[in-house]
């Protein structure tokens, strides 16, 4: 929420670089001492403004959905007020309620049947697993057939409660389970199993895909350099995996259309404070007639990621390949 507060925790985020940038975009320059490297007071002033005034946009722009990232997120609890009290003008910034975990939403924007199911799967699962113990006793599956097997596997139903919970949700909304998975043995195994085209314009990868033509796949390439998994999933159905997001106000977001046509959203950040070794976050997303794509890439370079480097992992990829869906289990692996 964009709200009295919003200045001071614009402020925190506010780098030199920031304000250096500001000021060449005004014109300014630099003092002529170049080892100090200062602006005078009133310069410093005028540029933390306009440094501020940037970060405030972004704030606003995912506050008030103007790009579309704030749709898809799955928020663990709702946003809550900061709490003043009089000590919160002498520390350093407000203090606040515990940050909710957040998710973004696989299958489904905000209102939609596969967002409110799979939110509250969420929530309910984050929650029962933090009250309840697991134990490695499956008896109680004794009695279960192999595909409700399988669905307990997939989305980590531990126990009779969980199982239950789950059909109540698919039941509530009309929505499937995924029953059966397989892992192919190569990437032309992959497209071939999914039933989709020739996505990928370089490199491998191996994963898995379920029964109605829905993957996850790890793109192979230089893993000391980034990680990359491209997730396809389809409307109508529960998601058995998740895909957090810390910080979703922190996303630069674009629309960016790549040399093979496709128009995606790319939501990127440039330093992920939940992952200490990663340097920066891409989301790529890519929605039409019930298909939902996100590609998340993880840099771990040590040099800054640009903008231009983004777009060329979004080059990387034909979405409109991604679309067809035909799944073919015939080689049943």
């Amino acid at each position: 929420m964009l709200d009295s507060f919003a200045l001071l925790r614009a402020m925190r985020g506010i780098r030199d670089e920031y304000i250096e940038d500001a000021a060449s975009v005004l014109n300014y320059k630099a003092n002529a001492n170049p080892k100090t490297h200062r602006f005078n007071r009133k310069l410093w002033s005028t540029l933390l403004v306009a440094a501020i005034l940037v970060s405030l946009f972004t704030v606003a722009a995912y506050a008030l959905g103007w790009f579309g990232l704030r749709d898809r997120m799955i928020e663990s609890v709702p946003e809550s007020e900061p709490i003043v009290t009089e000590s919160s003008f002498a520390a350093d910034s407000p203090a606040s309620a515990a940050e909710p975990k957040r998710w973004v939403s696989l299958n489904g924007y905000k209102d939609s049947p596969e967002y409110q199911a799979n939110a509250e799967w969420l929530r309910f699962r984050e929650e029962y697993l933090a009250s309840h113990t697991i134990t490695n006793n499956n008896f109680w599956m004794d009695s279960l057939d192999e595909e409700t097997i399988n669905t307990c596997r997939y989305y980590g139903a531990f126990d009779r409660a969980m199982l239950d919970e789950l059909n109540a949700l698919a039941e509530q909304y009309g929505l499937r389970l995924h029953t059966h998975q397989v892992t192919p043995f190569t990437l032309e195994d992959f497209y071939r199993t999914a039933g989709t085209g020739v996505f990928l314009t370089e490199g491998s990868g191996n994963g898995y895909i379920y029964e109605d033509g829905s993957f996850k796949l790890e793109v192979l390439g230089e893993q000391d350099q980034n990680t990359m998994a491209i997730l396809k999933n389809l409307s109508g159905t529960i998601l058995p995996l998740s895909s957090g997001m810390d910080k979703p106000e922190n996303y630069q977001e674009w629309e960016y259309t790549n040399i093979h046509g496709d128009t995606v959203l790319l939501a990127f950040n440039e330093h992920r404070e939940d992952i200490a070794s990663s340097t920066a976050d891409l989301r790529i997303f890519f929605d039409m007639d019930g298909v939902f794509i996100m590609t998340h890439a993880v840099f771990y370079e040590p040099e800054s990621v640009s903008k231009e480097d983004c777009e060329q992992i979004a080059d990387r990829i034909v979405f409109h390949e991604l679309l067809k869906t035909d799944p073919d289990f015939s080689l049943g692996k």
